[in-house]
């Protein structure tokens, strides 16, 4: 990743047992190339399998990442829909909570429940 580089982590949906990658790449594709930014999809792992919690680690990892990599918190945006609404919407909740940077904008869509986190996060 370059420097000054624009980044949407894009968190799919899926009811948080089904979805991937594909399911949003041609739109998320547009994005990026309309925009001139890059775009992180991230495939967390689902139900049952793993708990909400992993989830969120998933992601929580993702933007990690971004942030070690020389992305700063002002280039990165959120993109959630659904099931990775809810998943953002915790990962926010903990960022805040640590005191830890967040991102400079999210877009939630179908947000599946308000607000929150997960109580054992």
């Amino acid at each position: 990743l370059a420097p000054g580089s624009k980044v949407i982590l894009n968190v799919h949906g899926g009811g948080h047992v089904i979805g991937g990658l594909a399911q949003e790449s041609r739109v998320m594709e547009e994005f990026a190339l309309d925009l001139d930014l890059i775009v992180m999809n991230v495939d967390y792992r689902k139900l049952p399998e793993v708990s909400p919690i992993v989830q969120v680690l998933d992601v929580a990892s993702a933007y990690a990442y971004l942030l070690s990599n020389g992305v700063r918190p002002s280039d990165i945006s959120m993109h959630g829909c659904s099931a990775g609404s809810n998943i953002i919407v915790s990962l926010l909740s903990h960022l805040r909570q640590s005191q830890s940077p967040l991102p400079q904008a999210v877009v939630l869509e179908s947000l599946m429940m308000p607000g929150g986190g997960y109580k054992d996060f």
